[in-house]
């Protein structure tokens, strides 16, 4: 009685398995407008390499030098070939194993052997092969190899991503380095305005023309200004000292790296097409789809590990004392085995494994609908930023515009006696403040249309990966 209720127990099992299934069902993505919010174009977006919008010559040979040289590149193409030889192990599950195993072996005796056991044969080879190969009855090698396969779809996500933060890291290093240059090359000039006008002052001093009081002021106003200098020269080497890190390379105070006399002047808007097209192109919210989609796999295996697993052995062999009688087929031995084995008790364990294993899927799929909110929101707030500081920037102009006609006129007065030269201080201080923030604002413009773009993701990373792995691939076998 006890066999017949087993076997009805195991049949019971084996024709459940089934019922451990379910397909994948697309997940419900949040609702979203036709259009974003602050575009007032629906055009469709140029998927290209984003920085060569900038005409600069300079930085397009910077960046190719950064994808040939970069280390933190370099590990994230490691990382995807390590996911790459996991998905190759995951596969290599579909196939039989086969294992060769020779043995030789010596016998003998220490001393005299006794004389009731004869002789003993001295040599013993023994030449065997095996092989298993076990049957996914119920898809659990087959959820196995797919998860394995979203894990490297995500992996390739994960290295396009990382190719757009790395270009976006180098192009806003290189702006601000050429900010900081500019920076530098105004207050010179401010140095220089300064000096000319302490000297000026001086003269008038020496000649009775003016009091002490207005060679202190401009002498202090000029020291004040050549101190600035050393801070400026400090964050140009620290940015020098980055940018060369990024291209592999020491850092060094003083680079070779070539700068334009100004900001670019961008002429054509950025247009982000439909938010819908822009989760397409996010690389990283195609790395949390198919971590998603890994994750229902990793269930249907967990799912399935409730079940029996089916396995076939066999193997082939000789055994003698002469290595050619051992690899005789005549005098080899076969023997074939079907295994079938079926979990009792585990404890709960098995089934814990399945809860967990759907709770993984469970939050994999808020992260997939926050990391969508998440990259529509990054495109909303790109665009603000983009047309909040070109409005900044044109204020900005026409403030520097104003101040220096109105240094002009000080400058006049001043020398024919209407102003004192504390006035003539007050407007040249506005006059290059804001220059100064002026260049500030195009380096900031420069940033929100480096957010704008990152955040608009983009299929350029796809040819640029293949064309970097075929690069490397061309230097390992040269």
């Amino acid at each position: 009685m006890n066999l017949r209720y087993f076997a009805i127990y195991l049949l019971i099992i084996l024709f459940s398995g089934c019922a451990g299934w379910r397909s994948f069902q697309e997940v419900e993505t949040p609702p979203m407008p036709d259009q974003f919010q602050h575009s007032e174009t629906v055009d469709r977006f140029v998927d290209e390499p984003w920085w060569q919008s900038f005409s600069d010559d300079n930085l397009n040979s910077l960046m190719e030098e950064v994808f040939e040289s970069n280390l933190s590149l370099e590990q994230a193409f490691a990382r995807f070939d390590r996911l790459h030889a996991g998905y190759k192990a995951a596969n290599a599950s579909w196939f039989p194993t086969f294992n060769l195993s020779a043995t030789y072996q010596d016998n003998g005796f220490v001393g005299d052997p006794p004389p009731q056991v004869g002789t003993m044969s001295p040599d013993n080879y023994d030449v065997r092969l095996s092989t298993r190969y076990e049957v996914d009855f119920w898809g659990k090698l087959s959820a196995n190899r797919s998860a394995a396969k979203e894990d490297l779809l995500a992996g390739q996500a994960d290295l396009r991503a990382f190719l757009i933060s790395l270009s976006a890291q180098s192009v806003r290093m290189y702006y601000s380095l050429l900010e900081t240059s500019l920076q530098i090359n105004l207050l010179e000039k401010t140095i220089s305005s300064y000096d000319g006008y302490y000297q000026l002052i001086r003269g008038r001093y020496e000649r009775g023309i003016v009091s002490s009081l207005e060679v202190y002021q401009a002498e202090s106003t000029l020291a004040g200004t050549k101190s600035r200098k050393a801070q400026l020269e400090i964050r140009q080497a620290n940015i020098q000292h980055g940018i060369d890190v990024l291209l592999g390379r020491y850092p060094r105070s003083k680079g070779q790296i070539s700068l334009p006399e100004q900001m670019p002047v961008f002429k054509q808007e950025l247009s982000p097409g439909i938010p819908s097209e822009v989760l397409k192109r996010r690389p990283d919210v195609l790395s949390v789809y198919h971590r998603m989609r890994a994750a229902d796999k990793r269930n249907a295996e967990a799912v399935a590990g409730l079940f029996p697993s089916f396995s076939l052995t066999g193997g082939i062999g000789g055994s003698d004392n002469q290595l050619k009688d051992a690899l005789d087929p005549e005098g080899m031995v076969w023997n074939a085995l079907a295994n079938l084995t079926a979990p009792i008790f585990q404890g709960g364990r098995l089934q814990a494994n399945v809860d967990q294993s759907e709770a993984a899927f469970v939050e994999q799929i808020a992260r997939y609908k926050e990391t969508i909110l998440n990259a529509l929101r990054e495109v909303e707030d790109a665009l603000v930023r983009v047309n909040k500081q070109q409005r900044y920037v044109g204020d900005l102009e026409q403030q520097v515009y104003s101040a220096e006609q109105s240094l002009n006129a000080a400058t006049d007065s001043y020398f024919r006696g209407l102003i004192d030269y504390a006035q003539v201080v007050l407007i040249q201080t506005t006059y290059f403040n804001a220059a100064s923030n002026l260049i500030s604002a195009k380096r900031g413009l420069i940033d929100s249309r480096i957010d704008l773009v990152t955040a608009l993701g983009g299929d350029w990373t796809k040819e640029f990966i293949n064309s970097i792995s075929d690069k490397k691939t061309e230097d390992a076998s040269s």
